[in-house]
């Protein structure tokens, strides 16, 4: 077995096997918390999200709480698959947010901030999905997580 984990090593450093890591180094996890989304004129709507991760993918999204409207959005395309190529750096694929309010987003591919001190938070900084969506917040890990 470690002879295989020398191989890996040593085709990954001629670029022969992709650096990405899956996402999970602690088991699976929630993160939660307040995504905002930008309406455009009709002002922001903050909405609690709640992501469950296991392994390379997301495989369930709650949109909840927050406005009045938060109920008019769902997650679909699931599962979302997620890496990350750094301690700090995370990308979710396949992210679709849709509504029966304003256009849908996505699918999009992302690319987060990772706050790789416990619990561990993904930022969502101006992040834009397809149709000029655009997201910001904070989702905290539960339990914790951190990247090697």
């Amino acid at each position: 077995m470690r002879g295989f984990a020398v191989l890996v090593a040593l085709l990954a450093s001629f670029g022969f096997v992709d650096s990405a890591k899956a996402f999970t180094p602690g088991g699976a996890f929630v993160l939660t918390g307040v995504l905002n989304r930008d309406l455009g004129g009709a002002g922001v709507l903050g909405c609690i999200f709640t992501m469950k991760v296991k392994g390379d993918q997301i495989t369930d999204v709650k949109i909840s709480r927050g406005a009045f409207n938060c109920p008019a959005f769902t997650a679909s395309n699931l599962p979302w698959s997620i890496s990350s190529s750094s301690p700090v750096s995370v990308t979710i694929s396949g992210m679709t947010i849709n509504s029966v309010i304003v256009p849908n987003c996505g699918p999009g591919t992302v690319n987060l901030y990772w706050d790789n001190t416990a619990p561990g938070r993904l930022h969502f900084n101006n992040t834009f999905l397809p149709l000029s969506c655009m997201y910001n917040g904070v989702l905290n890990a539960g339990p914790p997580q951190t990247l090697p």
